[in-house]
C-alpha cells in the first residue's frame, strides 16, 4: 500500500496580552506572547510590531516577552501593537492595546508655565546648581558614570537656549554624595564649593584664583570616614568652618583661625548616619539673624539622622575655651521625624534652603522608590530660641529627585518644588512665607505643575539673565535643559 500522506502543518495560535492593559505614561509594562501555541508542538518565533498610538521603543521585538515604558501623552491614548508567532512554515497574527494614562493629578498649580527654549547636550544633564553670580550644570557621559562640573551661560535666541559651558573644575568625578558652596571666605578667596566623595573618604575643597578666575584651583582635602553631607559657614559671628557629616560614622567639625587651611577640631564618634545637616542662622518665621551671645564661636548644628529618622541637634560650647573642649558638641535636643510610613524609606536628597539671611530650613527627600508609592518632604529649621520646627509633606505618585525653593508666580512669597522624574508634573507646596526674607513652613496640601517626563533637577529662578523670572530644568534621557517661564495673561 501506498505510504500514509505526510500530516498537513496547521498554523499556530498566537496570544498576547498586556500587564498592566493601562500603564501610567512613563511607566513600565508587558507585551506577553508565551502563551502561543502549535499543534504539533514546534519551536515558534516570535516579532512584534506597534501598529498605532504614540511610539514607544521595542528594545527585543523578537521575544516572546517585552518589557516596554508607556509613552508621555497629554491626554488617555490607546496604542495597539501586533505579535507575529510563526512555526518557520505557517504564522499567526494577534494584536493587544493599550491604554497610556496621562498623568493629571489636581489641583494644578495657580500660575501654570510655558516652555519658552531649551537645549541639546551630547552628554546627560544630571545636576543644576547655582555658584552666588552664575549657574552651575553637571553632567555625565553615561548612566551612573564620571560627573564633570562647568560652569554655564544661558541665553534665550527665540525658541533656542543658546549655552555656553566652561569648566568649573579641571577634573571628572564618580558620583559626589554631596556638594556644598562655600559661603563667606576661604582663606583669601571668597567663593568655592566642597564635593563630598562617600566611597573614597574624602572632601576636597576647590575655589576661585584672583581676579574670580576659573576653573576653581584645588585649595584643601579632608580625610573621614563615609562622608554624605557637608556644609560650610563663615559667619560674622563664628570661626569659618566646615562640618562633614559622616554615614554610620557621625560627625567631624574643622575650624579655620585667622584665615589658615581648616584644621580638624572635632570627632563626634556616635556611630549615627548624619546625611543631612544644616547650620541655621535664621529662625523659620523669622528674617533676621539669631542674636549671638558674647564670645559665640561655635555653630548649633541640625542633623537628620537617616538610622533612627530623628532630627538632632548638636550644641556647641561658647567662649574661646570650647576651643580647647574635647567635648565641645553635644546632643542637645531630639525629635523624631513624623514620616507616617510602615516601609523603610530611602533619604534622596538634603538641601539647605536659604531666604538672603543665611541658612534657614533643611529639605529632606524619602522615598520607597515605587512610583505609586510613599514620598515624603520634610522641612526643618529651628525657632527662635533654636528649638526644632518640622513639618512632613507627602504625594501619591511620582519618585522624588531634586527640591527647590521658587517663587514660581512671581509675587515675592517663594513656593517649595519637589521634582520628580517618573512624573510629568511637580509638586508644589506654598506659599512658604508671608514677607520677603520670612521663610514660614507652607501648607501640607500639593498642587501640581506640568514640566514634563523625565526631570531630575531644578534651578530656581534666574531673573538676573533673562528678562522675565524663569525656572530651568534638566531631562537626563532626553538630553535636554529646559527653560520655563510664567505663562502671560
Amino acid at each position: 500500500p501506498p505510504p500514509p500522506p505526510p500530516p498537513v502543518n496547521a498554523a499556530p495560535t498566537a496570544q498576547a496580552t498586556a500587564t498592566p492593559a493601562a500603564p501610567q505614561e512613563g511607566q513600565p509594562f508587558v507585551l506577553d506572547a508565551s502563551a502561543s501555541t502549535d499543534p504539533e508542538g514546534a519551536a515558534l518565533t516570535y516579532t512584534w510590531s506597534q501598529l498605532s498610538g504614540p511610539p514607544v521603543t521595542l528594545a527585543t521585538p523578537n521575544q516572546a516577552v517585552l518589557q516596554v515604558t508607556a509613552a508621555e501623552v497629554t491626554e488617555d491614548t490607546e496604542a495597539v501593537f501586533r505579535v507575529s508567532v510563526s512555526d518557520g512554515d505557517l504564522s499567526s497574527i494577534e494584536d493587544v492595546s493599550v491604554t497610556f494614562e496621562n498623568i493629571a493629578q489636581t489641583p494644578a498649580f495657580a500660575t501654570p508655565l510655558s516652555l519658552v527654549a531649551l537645549a541639546s547636550f551630547e552628554d546627560r544633564p544630571i545636576g543644576l546648581m547655582q555658584f552666588f553670580s552664575f549657574p552651575v550644570l553637571i553632567t555625565e557621559a553615561e548612566p551612573g558614570g564620571e560627573q564633570r562640573i562647568v560652569a554655564v551661560d544661558f541665553r534665550v535666541s527665540n525658541d533656542t537656549l543658546d549655552v555656553t559651558l566652561a569648566p568649573l573644575l579641571s577634573d571628572t568625578f564618580p558620583a559626589p554624595s554631596a556638594i556644598s558652596f562655600v559661603n563667606g571666605r576661604w582663606g583669601t578667596q571668597f567663593s568655592g564649593l566642597a564635593i563630598a566623595q562617600e566611597e573614597r573618604g574624602e572632601v576636597q575643597v576647590y575655589v576661585e584664583g584672583t581676579n574670580n578666575s576659573r576653573p576653581l584651583t584645588f585649595a584643601q582635602n579632608f580625610t573621614v570616614d563615609a562622608p554624605c553631607a557637608v556644609e560650610i559657614n563663615s559667619s560674622e559671628f563664628s570661626f569659618p568652618h566646615i562640618v562633614i557629616g559622616q554615614r554610620n560614622t557621625g560627625f567631624t567639625v574643622y575650624l579655620s583661625f585667622a584665615m589658615q587651611p581648616m584644621e580638624l577640631f572635632q570627632v563626634v564618634a556616635n556611630g549615627q548616619s548624619l546625611c543631612g545637616l544644616i547650620v541655621p542662622e535664621v529662625p523659620i518665621g523669622g528674617s533676621f539673624h539669631f542674636s549671638s551671645p558674647e564670645g559665640y564661636v561655635l555653630r548649633t548644628i541640625l542633623a537628620f539622622n537617616s538610622n533612627t529618622n530623628n532630627l538632632e541637634v548638636y550644641s556647641g560650647n561658647q567662649g574661646f575655651d570650647s576651643l580647647s573642649d574635647p567635648n565641645a558638641y553635644s546632643l542637645s535636643q531630639m525629635s523624631p521625624v513624623a514620616l507616617n510610613s510602615t516601609t523603610p524609606l530611602r533619604l534622596v536628597k538634603a538641601k539647605t534652603f536659604s531666604t538672603g539671611r543665611g541658612p534657614q530650613v533643611l529639605a529632606l527627600l524619602l522615598t520607597d522608590d515605587q512610583h505609586e508609592g510613599t514620598h515624603r518632604l520634610v522641612l526643618a529649621g529651628f525657632d527662635e530660641n533654636r528649638n526644632i520646627v518640622q513639618r512632613t509633606y507627602s504625594w501619591p505618585i511620582g519618585i522624588p529627585s531634586d527640591v527647590i525653593m521658587d517663587d514660581l508666580d512671581q509675587n515675592w512669597v517663594p513656593e517649595i518644588v519637589v521634582i520628580s522624574e517618573t512624573s510629568p508634573q511637580a509638586i508644589v507646596f506654598g506659599p512658604a512665607g508671608f514677607l520677603p526674607g520670612s521663610f514660614q513652613l507652607p501648607p501640607e496640601a500639593p498642587s501640581f505643575l506640568e514640566i514634563g517626563l523625565g526631570a531630575r533637577a531644578a534651578r530656581q529662578s534666574l531673573s538676573n539673565w533673562f528678562s522675565a523670572s524663569s525656572l530651568v530644568i534638566a531631562y537626563p534621557d532626553k538630553k535636554e535643559v529646559r527653560l520655563y517661564q510664567p505663562q502671560s495673561e
